[in-house]
């Protein structure tokens, strides 16, 4: 089931395909104010994108039917090639999975969760700095 998020929250799109660690990204993103839409591939990613139009997608880069690579293309096609993504990945080289999928900012699995709510604000802050007026920090 996908929850509607509060209009001023700034939305997240969360791809990930393990449901334990999609879990964990949801509950720390969201104990950060951050408002989530969580899916498991690349098919629910653009439906998803298409109806809720996220402010920045955080992308595994290991899923199953497509790669990170491609779901980041299909999606900056749908949502404009500047659709911030912050890559999570487990691969040996994360910076060219990265560029390749274009990520603004990777983090290299495991990590702790203030890492990754840290990369998304940064994120959300560079495209636009009001992006988060009103939210808590905790």
């Amino acid at each position: 089931m996908i929850a509607e998020r509060p209009a001023a929250a700034p939305g997240i799109l969360l791809i990930e395909d393990e449901q334990d660690i999609r879990e964990f990204m949801q509950a720390g993103l969201e104990d950060a104010g951050l408002a989530v839409t969580a899916v498991a591939d690349g098919e629910q990613a653009l439906t998803c994108a298409t109806a809720h139009r996220p402010a920045v997608v955080v992308l595994d880069m290991r899923l199953p039917g497509m790669t990170g690579e491609d779901v980041a293309g299909r999606l900056r096609a749908v949502l404009g090639a500047t659709l911030p993504i912050v890559v999570v990945t487990a691969v040996a080289d994360p910076q060219e999975r990265t560029e390749r999928a274009g990520g603004l900012l990777y983090l290299r699995k495991p990590f702790e969760i203030d890492e990754l709510v840290t990369a998304v604000r940064a994120v959300l802050s560079a495209v636009s700095p009001t992006a988060l007026a009103g939210r808590s920090h905790q």
